[in-house]
């Protein structure tokens, strides 16, 4: 595993065991993390940790797997569970010196196939 996939897999260990020390040792000082789809950037480790620790409720992460990887740059995804309520999350982690310097992610709500396609799709 490169160190950009090994980053990611220990930011969602911290996540997942709410150590949030261990967290902040892994990213950079001048960190950014982006979630497009509600428009919010955080700049900074202090930044970053706040909203981690301030996080109402953290889902519990399940499936995590890496896509691709290089050395410096991991996608990865995982499921998202919300006491039932699933999201599907996509992470870009972009490792700079040994510590993470970006990290991008992307999240979706499962939603039901139309039928009209259903001729050419399997189930997953």
């Amino acid at each position: 595993m490169g160190r950009a996939a090994d980053a990611a897999e220990r930011i969602r260990k911290c996540f997942e065991e709410q150590d949030w020390t261990t967290l902040g040792d892994l990213f950079h000082e001048d960190a950014v993390q982006e979630w497009p789809q509600s428009g919010e950037r955080f700049v900074g480790r202090d930044n970053i940790l706040a909203v981690a620790q301030n996080y109402p409720d953290l889902p519990e992460m399940k499936g995590f797997r890496v896509v691709a990887e290089a050395d410096d740059l991991a996608v990865t995804e995982l499921m998202l569970d919300y006491g039932g309520r699933l999201y599907h999350g996509i992470g870009i982690t972009e490792v700079e010196n040994g510590k993470v310097r970006k990290r991008t992610e992307y999240f979706n709500e499962p939603f039901e196939a139309p039928e009209s396609r259903s001729q050419w799709a399997e189930k997953m």
